[in-house]
Parts: C-alpha cells; sequence; structure tokens
C-alpha cells in the first residue's frame, strides 16, 4: 500500500464506517517509580459495508465481521519507548528500573543505555531479552476491506476520541497511539490540551488509494513513552476510566 497521498477537493459523503472502542480501567502505582496501568477491554462494530476481521488476514471471504471484541483484564503498560527498526518497531526500556524525573538522558536508541522489549511487526510480536512486550505496549491487530461492486477508489479515515481523563490527571501528556501497517507508523504525537467536557479528538487520514476487496491491515499501538519528562507518577494519580473510540470511515476518492 502507497503512502498516504496529499488530499485535494472536497471529500464527498460517508458511505462506510467502521467504530472500534475500548474502555479501560487502569489501575496506577505510585512506588515503583514510574507510572504503569493494568486492565484493557475492546469491543469493535461495523455498519453499512466497510467490513472487520480480527487479526492479520488476506482472503476478502474472511473479512465480513460486524463485530469484535478484545478483553485482557491483566494487561499492563508500562513506560517505554519506540523507534522504527525497517519494517518494525523496537519497544525498549532504560537500563534502569524505570525511569525518574526526568528522565536521566535523551535519545532512544543510544548505544548501553537502552534495553530491547522487543519488536512489533505486522503480524507478530516479538519479546526480548526476558521483557514480555505486552507489559509495556497495547497491540490490536485489524483487517479492514470495503465490499463495493463498482472497485472503486477511496479515502480511509480515522477518527480518535479519548474520553474518562479524570479532573487533575494529565497522563495524556505522555500517552501515544499511533496505526501501524507494515510500511508506515502515523502517531498522534503528543497530545494538546483536552477539551471543556474532558476529551481528545484526533482525525488521521490513513490511505488516499484505498481500493475494494483489497484488504487493509492495521496495527493499533497504545504505550506511554517513557522518555517524555511529564512520565512521572504524579501526573497519574487521578486516573479514571480511560476510553478509546475510533471511527473508521471510507469515502469516495
Amino acid at each position: 500500500m502507497k503512502a498516504t497521498k496529499k488530499i485535494v477537493g472536497a471529500v464527498a459523503a460517508l458511505v462506510a464506517a467502521a467504530a472500534l472502542s475500548f474502555g479501560s480501567s487502569f489501575a496506577w502505582f505510585a512506588g515503583n517509580g514510574a507510572a504503569s496501568a493494568t486492565g484493557i477491554s475492546v469491543g469493535v462494530a461495523v455498519p453499512t459495508n466497510l467490513f472487520i476481521a480480527e487479526g492479520i488476514v488476506t482472503s476478502p471471504s474472511r473479512i465480513t465481521g460486524a463485530s469484535l471484541t478484545f478483553n485482557d483484564s491483566s494487561a499492563t503498560l508500562n513506560p517505554s519507548t519506540l523507534s522504527n527498526n525497517g519494517g518494525s518497531y523496537e519497544v525498549s526500556i532504560p537500563d534502569e528500573d524505570s525511569w525518574i524525573t526526568p528522565p536521566s538522558f535523551d535519545g532512544a536508541g543510544e548505544a548501553g543505555r537502552y534495553t530491547d522489549v522487543g519488536s512489533i511487526a505486522l503480524n507478530e510480536d516479538e519479546s526480548a531479552n526476558g521483557h514480555d512486550l505486552s507489559d509495556y505496549v497495547l497491540t490490536q491487530r485489524m483487517t479492514l476491506m470495503r465490499k463495493e461492486s463498482i472497485y472503486a477508489t477511496y479515502m480511509l479515515s480515522a477518527t480518535v476520541t479519548i474520553t474518562g481523563f479524570a479532573e487533575g490527571d494529565n497522563c495524556w501528556k505522555f500517552l501515544r497511539f499511533a496505526f501501524f501497517d507494515g510500511n508506515f507508523f502515523i502517531s498522534s504525537g503528543n497530545l494538546t490540551s483536552p477539551s471543556d467536557d474532558g476529551s481528545f479528538v484526533l482525525p488521521f487520514t490513513l490511505y488516499t488509494d484505498a481500493r475494494d476487496y483489497s484488504p487493509i491491515q492495521l496495527v493499533f499501538i497504545v504505550w506511554f513513552e517513557g522518555t517524555d519528562p511529564d512520565c512521572i507518577n504524579a501526573n497519574a494519580l487521578n486516573m479514571s476510566e480511560l476510553n478509546f473510540s475510533i471511527l473508521f470511515s471510507a469515502t469516495p476518492y
């Protein structure tokens, strides 16, 4: 799949959408020198003619789902950092047990400074050096496909809405998430200040050259960026239930 093209002209009306949401009750631990969280569940619903399948699927006949559910009550997120390693994303942590405020060093990947936790590829995760990758990143794999009879080109977009931050909680400052398709990594970067209701809404253009009956394989990744100076317990002590809602849309292009 090609990289996202520049979008020119008006976008036509919505013709298909897939909604992915997951609600999480996060438990924060103040005694370990770094922010951490546990407990994640994911629910997916797909209306109209945009279909979804769990995992990385290549056969169009298997991409027929109207809903998906991911549940992992024991999932853990501890601070980490990600770097591109040509076709996968390396997850690493400092040689020390945890990040201290502020981080005592900069630059992910510095020799002798970081320990390899594992890598995130399109089809699988790989743990390393005695670490379990799932303790540091949430990865959810999915395959989407539109099935219009005209075999047209369409634009696949996603709007990510994050809610559930308690008043005074600042973990959004070091929360990161991204879509990865095996070639390209489309990240949200730093979140800006929340709206009046405490939510964040971020739009993504994933592809402008998607085609009917061509599977689109994605990994949705969530992590806490440990090299961010704001990644400290003091910014996460008031954590409430955190909810992600992802609305995929397919429009003619």
